[in-house]
């Protein structure tokens, strides 16, 4: 609700100091007639995704699912970053995965926690030869999506890498 909100007032703000009061109604009256209906098929996605993170961690709940661990520190973030990119491998987009499984994490901390989920989404986003950005380079540039995922796959191996030695360094600094 912040994010939508936060980009709503600055469009409305922004927007006439660019191009002008008048100019300004005018594409803003264009986007929401013309171009955001086009966005329907979009939006019907996320809204569904969002609705079967719910329903999946709703179901989790109802078995009483915990995990397996007591302290959340680096080894257990780079285990579940390292989930989540093979679960985007496979065609599970991160954030469903974030939205399936952050309930359980209530005693994490927040900030190696966090570090985490936005690992796991940068990496995943740029590397899953399924994220709508990779398929949506092949599609637009002819390329062969198995050649993007023989690419990324080595990428995306160096940035967990490195996105453990960070985990690392924050637990040391969290002292976890």
């Amino acid at each position: 609700l912040l994010i939508s909100s936060f980009a709503f007032l600055l469009t409305i703000f922004i927007l006439p100091i660019k191009k002008g009061l008048k100019n300004s109604l005018k594409i803003l009256k264009f986007h929401i007639i013309d171009e955001l209906p086009k966005m329907k098929s979009e939006i019907s996605l996320f809204l569904v995704a969002g609705l079967f993170g719910i329903m999946a961690s709703s179901v989790l709940l109802g078995l009483n699912f915990t995990l397996p661990f007591e302290v959340f520190d680096y080894k257990i973030a780079a285990v579940t970053l390292l989930i989540f990119i093979f679960l985007a491998f496979v065609g599970i987009h991160p954030i469903i995965s974030i939205s399936i499984l952050g309930d359980f994490f209530v005693s994490a901390n927040h900030t190696l926690l966090a570090m985490t989920f936005l690992m796991a989404w940068a990496t995943t986003v740029s590397t899953s030869p399924i994220s709508g950005l990779n398929l949506t380079m092949s599609a637009r540039y002819n390329c062969n999506p198995k050649e993007i995922f023989k690419l990324n796959i080595f990428y995306a191996l160096k940035m967990y890498v490195v996105c453990v030695i960070l985990l690392f360094c924050m637990s040391k600094i969290l002292e976890i």
